[in-house]
C-alpha cells in the first residue's frame, strides 16, 4: 500500500485514484449531458473559471515572494519582467497561441499557468453543474480555489 504523505496531507493512494477518477467521470457525464439551454451557461462557467484561475496563479506566483501588493501591478512575464499586454493575458488562449512563451524575450513560461487555469476552469464547472447558481456554489467556488492557491504556492 502506497501513501502519500507531505506536511498537513495524508492520503492513501488508492483513495487519491478513486478521487482523480471520480473528478474524470463527473466531468466526462458533465460534458456528455450538455443541451442548448445549459451551452450559454457552460461557456460563462468557463470564462469565469479561466480568469479566476488567472487571478489564482497571480496569488500563487505573488504570495510567496511577498516583495509588493497581491493585486498591484500588471501582469509580468517571470523571465524579462516585461509588462503582459492585455491580449496576452487571455487565459488559457493566449499561452496556446504563444506557444508557452513569452512574445518579447521568446522564453519559455511555465505550463503550471495553464494546468492552474485549467483546473479551475474544470473545478468551476463541475461545481456549477452539481449544485446550480446557489450560495453553496459559490463557498465551494471560493474553497476550491483557495485550496488551489494554497496547495500550488507551496
Amino acid at each position: 500500500e502506497i501513501i502519500i504523505q507531505s506536511p498537513g496531507l495524508y492520503i492513501h493512494f488508492h483513495d487519491a485514484v478513486l478521487m482523480v477518477q471520480y473528478i474524470i467521470d463527473g466531468f466526462l457525464h458533465i460534458t456528455t449531458n450538455i443541451n442548448f439551454n445549459s451551452f450559454v451557461d457552460f461557456i460563462i462557467v468557463i470564462i469565469l473559471g479561466g480568469l479566476w484561475g488567472s487571478f489564482a496563479n497571480v496569488c500563487i506566483y505573488r504570495l510567496p515572494q511577498s516583495k509588493k501588493g497581491l493585486i498591484s501591478g500588471r501582469s509580468y512575464c517571470p523571465q524579462c519582467k516585461k509588462k503582459i499586454v492585455l491580449h496576452d493575458n487571455i487565459p488559457i488562449i493566449s499561452y496556446l497561441f504563444l506557444n508557452g512563451k513569452c512574445r518579447r524575450c521568446k522564453k519559455s513560461i511555465s505550463p503550471k499557468y495553464l494546468l492552474v487555469e485549467t483546473i479551475s476552469i474544470i473545478l468551476f464547472y463541475t461545481i456549477y453543474f452539481f449544485f446550480g447558481i446557489s450560495l453553496t456554489t459559490l463557498f465551494l467556488i471560493i474553497l476550491a480555489l483557495s485550496f488551489l492557491i494554497i496547495f500550488l504556492s507551496i
